[in-house]
């Protein structure tokens, strides 16, 4: 038999092997316990070890619980809570914030609730008592893992995912707004005449950022996330950016020039 001991505080989560009873031999048998902490127990029956290890693992629930609420969890994994508590729920494709995150949760939208465990535990995919421990080491509680070392963890993969169709939809918009100032800006007064550079550029580009932003704005999630990805992936996302950086202090350079220069 095979006991997992996870406790806290001042245990350490550890696995304890318990030789099962030989054949013939009483089941309250004394059994050898290859743990230290679990050193009270050797010669115990089973059941004794595990109320000893489910005693601990409560007293986990219960501190952890105790000290962090589960809107400090969500804001501390990357959501943006609103001052009334209301976020976007990360357990179903929430458009409108449905989720009310205080000591425990609870979404409006598909009815998921809990407290701060059960919230991580969903958000990561854990089991119950991984939750416990992630927190207890996220936020500095474990006794054997120092204040400093509580660093702000990876993002759960719904919060990166929400955040990279934001960061593309935000850069495409930008880029869509500075070309179509172009396509004003610099159109020729004949179009038989040369064109400026950006003005081509504009009628170039613009239909396929709108086509590309439709996708980025679709009901859909998934095509959301895909189209996302394969911006980033295929790098196109990075030139959107750089360019808009350069094309905006650009922009800014020739507004300082025709401002300094002196009326006519």
């Amino acid at each position: 038999m095979t006991v997992q001991s996870a406790t806290f505080p001042g245990m350490q989560a550890v696995t304890t092997f318990v030789q099962p009873a030989k054949e013939g031999e009483n089941d309250t048998a004394p059994h050898k316990v290859a743990c230290p902490e679990l050193s009270g127990t050797i010669g115990q029956p089973p059941l004794t070890i595990f109320l000893f290890v489910r005693r601990n693992v409560l007293n986990i629930f219960q501190f952890v619980k105790s000290q962090i609420t589960t809107r400090q969890a969500a804001e501390h994994y990357g959501l943006n809570v609103q001052r009334n508590g209301m976020t976007l729920c990360p357990f179903h494709d929430d458009h409108v914030p449905s989720l009310k995150v205080d000591t425990r949760f609870y979404c409006f939208g598909c009815q998921v609730k809990g407290d701060v465990i059960d919230f991580v535990s969903k958000l990561f995919g854990l089991s119950l008592i991984q939750a416990a421990q992630k927190l207890a080491a996220d936020f500095g509680l474990d006794p054997n893992t120092p204040q400093s070392a509580a660093v702000v963890p990876a993002q759960p993969p719904v919060v990166q995912q929400r955040r990279l169709v934001l960061e593309c939809t935000k850069a495409l918009t930008d880029y869509e707004r500075l070309l179509n100032h172009w396509k004003a800006a610099y159109a020729p007064a004949d179009m038989n005449a040369p064109w400026d550079g950006r003005f081509a550029q504009a009628l170039h580009e613009l239909p396929a950022i709108g086509h590309v932003l439709d996708l980025l704005y679709s009901a859909d999630a998934k095509l959301r996330e895909d189209t996302a990805k394969a911006l980033v992936n295929t790098g196109a996302l990075q030139r959107i950016q750089t360019n808009l950086k350069h094309y905006t202090e650009e922009e800014q350079l020739e507004l300082e020039k025709e401002e300094s220069r002196p009326a006519a």
